[in-house]
């Protein structure tokens, strides 16, 4: 089972149909509900959302900061986790939104086979230096920081919304079926 963090994403539905698609169960959660044991989730994916640093971060950062099963963050989700570890953000003015190209820098899990593809961005802030522990796994013109996994562990972010195409539906499925063993 997987654990959506909604963080207010106006992609919301988007991703929970996308989620449908995998016929995989998951478990919706808001920020302020209180979380049931990690035990039962076999990775937690955390939204993106159109507030940054909010209440939420703090919640947020105290749930990735120690657990070990995977973790994939969206947008704001992505940034919430470069935060938590002591990565640096800032306000992206102005807002960017459309498809763009990614290039895939490392071999991986999360992107699989895939050496450019094709992110939907929209977002107002973004990671402009990553954590130590973090190690930048794809860029593009618009963000030196499109795709960040920690070293040690299965944490991942995306600056973009896997969510609203294709190659972002592979970047998804990797995550559920190859980090997290969904099946």
């Amino acid at each position: 089972m997987i654990l959506v963090v909604n963080n207010g994403s106006r992609y919301m539905r988007t991703l929970l149909v996308r989620l449908r698609e995998f016929r995989i169960k998951f478990r919706v959660s808001d920020f302020y509900n209180t979380l049931p044991k990690f035990s039962r989730y076999n990775g937690i994916i955390l939204s993106g959302g159109s507030t940054f640093l909010d209440e939420r971060f703090e919640f947020i950062k105290g749930i990735i900061k120690k657990t070990n099963i995977p973790v994939l963050g969206i947008c704001l989700g992505n940034e919430y986790i470069a935060k938590a570890f002591g990565g640096k953000i800032i306000h992206d003015v102005p807002e960017d939104e459309g498809f763009y190209d990614i290039s895939v820098l490392k071999p991986n899990k999360l992107t699989g086979d895939m050496k450019i593809l094709r992110g939907m961005d929209c977002h107002n802030h973004k990671v402009i230096e990553l954590p130590d522990c973090f190690e930048k796994l794809g860029a593009s013109l618009y963000s030196k920081y499109d795709i960040i996994k920690h070293k040690d562990k299965e944490i991942y972010g995306v600056q973009f919304h896997p969510e609203n195409n294709e190659t972002g539906r592979k970047i998804m499925e990797n995550f559920l079926k190859n980090i997290c063993k969904e099946t």
